[in-house]
């Protein structure tokens, strides 16, 4: 059984205003981190970037993969930016009081 190939469309990575197929590509996830920022106040930011879709980019004039100039395929990541900020109980306003309720 042939696997049927699948196409996003993509923006130019050469600056161009043109938009472009890219060729999805099957990927597994090895590792995803989170990267933790503290702010001045205690808060902390949580920040981690997780892929949705990898493609190679085509070409349009040679009908193939794209290539930088050292060769290597150009590649197209369409993701999300997931942010979660952990407040400290001073910043929310919260009391001791109010938290043993």
């Amino acid at each position: 059984m042939v696997k049927e190939q699948h196409f996003v469309r993509v923006p130019d990575p050469r600056g161009s205003r043109k938009i472009l197929l890219g060729k999805v590509i099957d990927f597994k996830t090895l590792k995803e981190d989170w990267n933790e920022y503290e702010l001045s106040d205690g808060t902390i930011v949580k920040v981690k970037l997780v892929a949705q879709s990898i493609s190679y980019v085509i070409d349009p004039e040679k009908n193939d993969i794209m290539r930088n100039d050292l060769g290597e395929p150009v590649i197209n990541i369409r993701y999300t930016v997931i942010i979660s900020p952990i407040f400290t109980d001073k910043k929310l306003g919260l009391s001791e009081k109010k938290k043993s309720r």
